[in-house]
């Protein structure tokens, strides 16, 4: 489990910036991407062109069209705001620093581009600015969620473990049904081995939102100590998401551990079919092969062996495995020819003991 951030750009400004309104204000410093200018160019249709790149994930387009905008109306704060969140994207930090300043210097009053600037502060690892930009969005916003969120995020970055508790409790005094808030207070008072404060907090988001599955699966983390409590909150958990990744391979370690092999691996097929990057895919097929081979099933574990094969074939521990199981059925052309993918991806390596251990089976066959 990890911290929960605020969902603080992409959302806030798709919405916010989108399409706006044009206001007039005084000459200000162009932007450095900004190009030549356009002739009698309808600011409105600029923004509106931008919007609909921006939507279709062109960031470059946009960008052009939301800069030919700036060119028309300079001090138009929102689209210098714009501008500010598309260079993020494009993690040009230095120019989207830039961009947020100039919409903040435009519009004294808005928070929102102080938390982007915070943001941007925050990735570069310039703490101290992050926390003075998001200070300010709470001058001028003192519920802002976001602004609160972000500043325990920079203080917890800063081993500030204290200070961001603090900041969590004073979030939740402000907004009670800040689930949010109690979710961050949880972790770190997790993380300082305060299991049962964790649970306290943990409880009371629930209360806010019964069926909140971030709610859950942090609760259940806290709760591993009383397993049937934990088991008890994954099932609810998948009763909501039948194909949450994480309970389900929470319910598959246990049932595995029970020797409930069967049950173990429709959990993890299950989770399989969730959305899991190719890593996680792995491992669940590793440990579908694992349960296999617990119930001596050799054929069941080379199709496990395979799976993992046609995901990375490049996985020289799979080779090696699926190898070794089938000189177990007597299959050698096929063993043999999996022992030498596994012998070049361990050489191509310099993996010395695991190209030994392939050698040696292979000096035998």
């Amino acid at each position: 489990m990890s911290i929960f951030l605020p969902k603080l750009i992409q959302q806030v400004f798709k919405t916010y910036l989108g399409v706006i309104t044009i206001s007039l204000a005084v000459s200000i410093t162009q932007p450095a991407i900004a190009q030549s200018r356009p002739q009698k160019a309808d600011p409105t249709e600029l923004i509106t062109r931008g919007k609909k790149l921006w939507d279709a994930q062109d960031i470059t387009g946009a960008l052009e069209a939301y800069t030919q905008a700036a060119l028309v109306k300079p001090r138009n704060a929102r689209i210098q705001a714009s501008i500010g969140f598309l260079l993020t994207q494009q993690q040009r930090f230095p120019e989207a620093i830039a961009a947020f300043q100039r919409a903040t210097s435009l519009d004294r009053k808005d928070p929102k581009p102080l938390i982007a600037l915070g943001f941007v502060y925050t990735q570069q690892q310039r703490y101290s600015q992050a926390l003075t930009a998001y200070r300010r969005a709470i001058r001028l916003d003192p519920r802002n969620i976001d602004a609160y969120l972000s500043i325990g995020y920079v203080l917890t970055q800063q081993n500030d473990v204290f200070g961001a508790t603090a900041v969590y409790r004073q979030l939740i005094k402000l907004l009670p049904n800040s689930i949010r808030g109690y979710l961050n207070l949880g972790y770190l008072l997790q993380k300082k081995g305060n299991l049962d404060g964790a649970v306290i907090a943990y409880r009371d988001a629930s209360r806010i939102d019964p069926n909140n599955v971030d709610v859950l699966v942090a609760l259940a983390s806290a709760s591993k100590n009383n397993s049937e409590e934990s088991i008890e909150i994954y099932q609810k958990i998948l009763a909501l998401n039948p194909r949450h990744v994480k309970a389900n391979l929470e319910l598959a370690q246990f049932a595995r551990n029970q020797g409930s092999f069967d049950e173990a691996i429709s959990l993890y097929r299950r989770a399989a079919s969730g959305e899991i990057d190719t890593n996680t895919s792995v491992q669940i097929q590793k440990a579908i092969a694992a349960v296999y081979l617990r119930q001596n099933n050799i054929s069941g574990a080379i199709v496990a062996y395979r799976d993992i094969l046609s995901i990375n074939s490049e996985d020289g521990s799979a080779h090696f495995a699926l190898g070794k199981l089938l000189l177990e059925q007597g299959r050698k052309p096929e063993a043999i020819e999996s022992l030498k993918q596994s012998e070049r991806i361990f050489a191509s390596k310099g993996d010395t003991k695991s190209l030994a251990e392939v050698r040696k089976l292979l000096d035998r066959n």
